[in-house]
């Protein structure tokens, strides 16, 4: 609820990627130099030491606005790296299928051995009442 660009069914909806990348980093940087945390005494820029006081919104936006604007990133292809071990290439580069320990042919597994087992406790016949300080006291027979 913090942006609603992330809300749908809104009329706040992000039209650009670029702002719409813009507008959640700025409700993160928002959420670590100004907002205080109910249960913190302090912002979680504070926490981490980054800044030694609390933000307002207007130094915010003044040190927002003051940047100057950054580099374009460049695209880059995504490539999933090969994973160590025995791997064998899915159809239409979508991954590795990896081979692991165990199938058909190998042998499964050993069950684990049960631990030893605890003796049977014995349980008085007669009712036996403990008081407050851990003195034994037999109950009244019933009459």
């Amino acid at each position: 609820m913090w942006n609603a660009r992330l809300i749908r069914r809104t009329l706040c909806f992000s039209k650009k990627f670029d702002r719409h990348c813009a507008s959640i980093a700025l409700m993160f940087v928002y959420r670590a130099l100004c907002h205080k945390q109910t249960n913190m005494r302090e912002t979680a820029a504070m926490a981490a030491g980054i800044t030694d006081h609390w933000w307002s919104l207007e130094e915010l936006m003044d040190a927002a606005l003051a940047e100057p604007p950054g580099e374009k990133p460049e695209p880059k292809p995504l490539t999933i790296p090969r994973p160590e071990g025995t791997v064998r290439a899915l159809p239409g580069d979508r991954g590795w299928l990896r081979a692991v320990d165990g199938g058909k042919g190998a042998p499964s597994p050993a069950a684990p051995s049960p631990g030893p087992v605890a003796p049977l406790v014995q349980v008085p016949t007669s009712p036996v009442q403990l008081d407050l300080f851990g003195i034994d006291i037999e109950p009244e027979p019933k009459k």
